[in-house]
């Protein structure tokens, strides 16, 4: 009797099999295509052993098949080290080269946007985030200048000029 080979996520988009149906005992190489660098991935398949191998920007997961079907899963999250913090996150970069999910850096501790209170203009409520838990209404930009403390640069934004740091860090 043959068994089933079945990808849940994302409806299967990136995984590829040659068949999806092998006897017990039989061999099983499954390879998901879309690997990122600045990603690191979990495989799981309920199976008791299986081998997860990164070559030619695809992961292999490879398996000897039960005697039940098989669900073949991935678990992603961004591992890319911030270049900068601002209110929206960290700016990051999507590459489709290989990496070694073992070895990439642990995101920092980001400080919550828009945590001092505001007034919205339009209605009248108090918030403490971006946008106006009433109306919508985002948070008004503070136009005043600032000076950078790394570097001394006068700015106006939300980033030195200069030297990229955030405002208020």
């Amino acid at each position: 009797m043959k068994y089933k080979v079945k990808f849940s996520n994302f409806g299967g988009i990136g995984f590829n099999s040659k068949r999806t149906e092998y006897e017990p005992g039989e061999p099983v190489e499954v390879s998901y295509n879309a690997i990122c660098t600045d990603t690191s991935f979990t495989f799981h398949a309920n199976v008791d052993e299986k081998n997860v191998e990164y070559k030619e920007g695809c992961a292999i997961i490879s398996f000897i098949m039960p005697d039940h079907d098989v669900e073949v899963t991935v678990e992603s999250r961004n591992v890319m080290t911030p270049l900068n913090i601002g209110p929206y996150g960290p700016m990051t970069g999507i590459g489709m080269m290989m990496f070694d999910p073992d070895k990439q850096p642990e995101r920092p501790a980001m400080p919550m946007p828009g945590a001092d209170e505001w007034i919205c203009k339009n209605c009248g409520n108090k918030n403490k985030g971006r946008f106006c838990t009433e109306c919508g209404t985002p948070k008004p930009v503070d136009n005043t200048t600032w000076t950078c403390p790394a570097c001394n640069t006068e700015n106006k934004g939300r980033f030195c000029a200069n030297c990229g740091k955030p405002k208020g860090v």
